[in-house]
């Protein structure tokens, strides 16, 4: 979370400075009515991208990493405000994918365990997007998002899942046309997460660490607005 706070401190102060240098660079003629921002604006859109995300087994008896590269599909629905050259908004997407299973086996001592991991297909995430308008019709926002992902181990006739609310940070690039349509590209880092389950292992109970590694999301994503 630390990271999260840090990198969210250092794109804001990056943030300050391109506003402040559009600013200084604009001029407004005299007597000219102000014009609404364009980002002023209830949103909901669609999207593709590819998800890059890793799960894990822990345990003296059985480990094993697996990655999990697919191709994905996002709905979302938001909306922002703009605060002269400064963006604040709300973000609700979700990304839809085909689950996916991998085996796992470890030989000790001449026994060896197989189990398999599972990555879920459906990854809901909340977030804000913080930002800079650039030349009224560009948005150079970051994004901090909490995700729910999910990854499931099964040994035998027992399955257990980690599945928790997982920090999540995006930095993206949004262009308004029309002032109705927009299109954007971002790229997503999410942090791991884990969780422990019991199962049997050699006539004995164990305790595994099931773990969400992480990785990356890329999405290109389009977006009908609604002004305010």
């Amino acid at each position: 979370m630390k990271k999260v706070v840090f990198a969210a401190t250092a794109f804001l102060s990056c943030a300050a400075a391109l506003a402040s240098d559009e600013v200084s660079v604009t001029t407004v003629d005299e007597g000219a009515v102000p014009c609404e921002c364009a980002f002023d604006s209830v949103y909901l859109g669609l999207g593709a991208g590819g998800s890059f995300l890793k799960s894990k087994a822990e345990h003296d008896k059985l480990s094993g990493s697996k990655s999990f590269s697919r191709f994905i599909g996002s709905v979302f629905l938001g909306a922002g405000k703009s605060f002269k050259k400064f963006y604040i908004g709300a973000e609700g997407l979700l990304d839809f994918t085909k689950s996916k299973s991998a085996d796992i086996e470890k030989e000790t001592g001449g026994v060896t365990v197989k189990g398999t991991l599972r990555n879920g297909g459906v990854s809901p995430q909340l977030g804000i997007r913080l930002g800079a308008i650039v030349k009224d019709s560009w948005l150079i926002f970051l994004k901090v998002a909490g995700v729910y992902n999910k990854t499931s181990l099964k040994i035998g006739d027992r399955e257990g899942s980690c599945s928790k609310l997982t920090p999540a940070l995006s930095l993206g690039v949004e262009k308004l046309f029309c002032k109705k349509f927009s299109a954007r590209l971002e790229g997503e880092y999410v942090f791991s997460a884990n969780k422990t389950a019991q199962y049997t292992i050699d006539n004995k109970d164990v305790d595994v660490k099931i773990k969400n590694e992480g990785g990356f999301v890329i999405r290109a994503l389009a977006a009908y607005n609604v002004k305010y």
